[in-house]
């Protein structure tokens, strides 16, 4: 079961009806059975995982609140993060590791057959910031078992999140509350609007990017150069999609998730493009990996020098974004895709002062005005550039794909071209409507016939020109 098949709806229309019908203090428990049963749809294997780790997490947490010595808190190390981690490593990195160890060591260790459960980056990392931050507070919060599996597994998160945090989901879950009339009008808005850019924009964008990828040399020039392009497009629209869409479902049971997109494509640099860019993930990284690297590095004492604060950036953030990119899968790609945006951040921090200085003086001072247009225009490029290796199976296809672009217009293609072009600018067109948290809450403000008008309107151009290609969103394998 998926967020785009008919079995979904039909459990998504029962559970909504239950939870409005019971009490508040019953809530919560629809909430939980609907996740568990939701989950447990993806196999029996997953939701074994899910259940065990949660327990390992609450158990750490409980833990910590009644015992808050140095051996308990070692304790809490291990069971609410080392051994996630370690059953993360286990179940997704495990076939990568092996092949390395006999590459290296010509050893014959046999490669896993496996598959890693789907979600199963998210929901772990969402049960690990849980028991980092009891480790950091003051007074740690006290967690009940239910409270926390339900926290790990509710159902609108687990398979893609966003990875929320447990200091601002918990409570939303175990309040009791229910939707009032402008939570449903937003939670639909984004759904509808989700759906649209999953399975009329990106799916439609994907027809034309998955053959130029596959077999890149039968494509010449403009028709490879606007693959990358419409692959930026794609991959924003899927994933982003389905974040509206997780967004919405959470807001018609009358909880506010955190946003996790923010129009990335505008950003000025990389570092604003990751601000701007699946939020809590970026946010995760920050807080659990990058600052305690870099405070890591930093020398200890009294005196800090400037260089040895660029060293320690420099140092934290290549290492967080090549973990990123092992994060989205075991192979030298993702690590490539990693490895490039951690050059381009280290790069934007060393020559930020350099750049401002160079933009003062002519004869760029003239072209100052322009700088904040030239300057999205870099980032989407190298934003683009990267996700060559994203999408791509191995670096020989990735350089296939670089190699084949030119501004040479070909003839084949070119009607499937400019039929793909039109979906974009339908997207474009509708995006400040509903591509912007703001937006979107203004338009639930209309008039009710209104709103249903215009949400039936879009729920049918989704129906009328959908891809029937069946497609996953893309980030269900990470």
């Amino acid at each position: 079961m998926n967020l785009l098949s008919s079995a979904f709806l039909l459990f998504l229309l029962i559970t909504w009806i239950f939870f409005q019908l019971l009490p508040g203090k019953a809530r919560p428990w629809v909430l939980l059975a609907a996740s568990l049963l939701f989950y447990g749809s993806q196999g029996k294997i997953p939701l074994v995982v899910l259940i065990s780790v949660s327990l390992l997490v609450w158990f750490a947490a409980w833990l910590l609140h009644w015992h808050k010595s140095s051996g308990h808190r070692f304790l809490l190390r291990f069971l609410g993060v080392a051994l996630p981690v370690t059953v993360l490593v286990f179940l997704k990195y495990s076939r990568l590791l092996a092949g390395g160890l006999n590459s290296l060591l010509a050893w014959s260790l046999p490669l896993p057959g496996w598959i890693a459960p789907v979600g199963i980056s998210f929901f772990l990392f969402k049960l690990m910031s849980l028991s980092i931050d009891q480790l950091r507070a003051d007074q740690p919060q006290r967690y009940s078992l239910p409270q926390v599996l339900l926290f790990g597994s509710f159902f609108p998160q687990v398979l893609s999140g966003p990875i929320d945090r447990a200091r601002n989901l918990i409570p939303q879950l175990w309040s009791g509350q229910t939707a009032v009339g402008q939570d449903l009008a937003v939670g639909l808005s984004r759904i509808t609007w989700g759906l649209f850019k999953k399975i009329v924009v990106a799916d439609r964008l994907a027809l034309f990017v998955n053959p130029v990828f596959s077999n890149p040399v039968q494509y010449q020039g403009l028709n490879v150069l606007m693959a990358i392009y419409f692959y930026a497009v794609q991959i924003y629209c899927d994933f982003s999609g389905y974040s509206d869409m997780a967004i919405g479902l959470c807001r018609i049971f009358g909880i506010r998730s955190l946003e996790n997109f923010a129009r990335p494509y505008s950003s000025v640099s990389l570092s604003e493009f990751w601000s701007r860019w699946h939020i809590t993930l970026s946010t995760w990284l920050r807080d659990y990996l990058f600052l305690p690297i870099s405070y890591a590095i930093l020398p200890k004492g009294n005196e800090t020098r400037l260089r040895n604060v660029h060293s320690a950036y420099v140092g934290g953030i290549v290492v967080t974004m090549l973990l990123g990119g092992l994060w989205h899968s075991a192979s030298w790609t993702m690590i490539s895709w990693g490895g490039l945006h951690g050059i381009y951040l280290a790069f934007g921090h060393v020559t930020k002062k350099l750049r401002r200085r160079l933009w003062k003086k002519d004869p760029l001072k003239r072209w100052h005005h322009l700088r904040p247009v030239m300057a999205r225009v870099f980032t989407f490029h190298l934003v683009a550039l990267a996700w060559v290796f994203f999408k791509a199976s191995g670096f020989s296809q990735a350089l296939a794909v670089l190699r084949g672009v030119s501004l040479e217009l070909s003839g084949s293609g070119l009607y499937h071209l400019l039929f793909t072009l039109l979906f974009m600018l339908a997207f474009i067109l509708l995006a400040p409507f509903f591509d912007d948290e703001k937006a979107v809450s203004a338009f639930a403000r209309q008039h009710v016939l209104g709103l249903v008008f215009w949400l039936g309107l879009l729920f049918m151009m989704t129906i009328l020109f959908s891809v029937d290609q069946h497609n996953e969103f893309i980030y269900f394998s990470f």
